[in-house]
């Protein structure tokens, strides 16, 4: 049996201007590596239905700063690529539809940023607690090392920093080595 050869597509709907074919490998992995697949963009608003996708995204990522996560955001998406003819008819049939999808991403979109920051949130506190006691730690090591300079034995660097006198001789014994 023979097989097509293979195609591969990426949609880009921005701003900036980008090649007509991409080197996966080049792009994404620094020309390293053995294994290369290249993808034609397809980036122009032209009358297939890719380009009218491309339209599409394109209206949408206008209207997003102006009206947010909102239904107001996909209607007046919808209404405009109506106007420009960006599947139009799709959306005519579909427009309920289309609305309750986008604003199913947008609820996704919502918690997932609200998850992010709250494990950011979390590891912050951890590693800041965790920042902290490694610095106090620092500071009761180097005042230990400083009294042992001028003389104090351990018993009298452990009274004074509040801690065992084992740490203390553990913290200079590690110093001497």
């Amino acid at each position: 049996m023979k097989l097509p050869p293979v195609e591969c597509y990426v949609v880009y709907s921005g701003s900036n201007d980008v090649p007509k074919k991409l080197s996966l490998r080049e792009k994404c992995f620094g020309g390293l590596g053995s294994l290369d697949l290249e993808v034609t963009v397809l980036s122009t608003i032209d009358g297939t239905i890719y380009g009218e996708y491309i339209g599409f995204c394109k209206v949408f990522n206008e209207q997003r700063p102006i009206y947010g996560r909102s239904v107001r955001c996909i209607q007046e998406t919808i209404r405009i690529c109506i106007e420009k003819g960006y599947l139009a008819e799709y959306f005519q049939k579909h427009k309920n539809e289309v609305i309750t999808m986008v604003q199913r991403l947008f609820d996704e979109e919502v918690q997932r940023e609200r998850y992010n920051k709250s494990v950011e949130k979390k590891y912050e506190k951890k590693y800041l607690a965790q920042g902290i006691e490694i610095g106090r730690l620092e500071t009761l090591k180097e005042n230990a090392s400083n009294m042992r300079a001028e003389g104090l034995d351990d018993e009298m660097i452990a009274r004074i920093l509040r801690v065992d006198v084992a740490d203390v001789k553990i913290w200079l014994d590690s110093d001497e080595n």
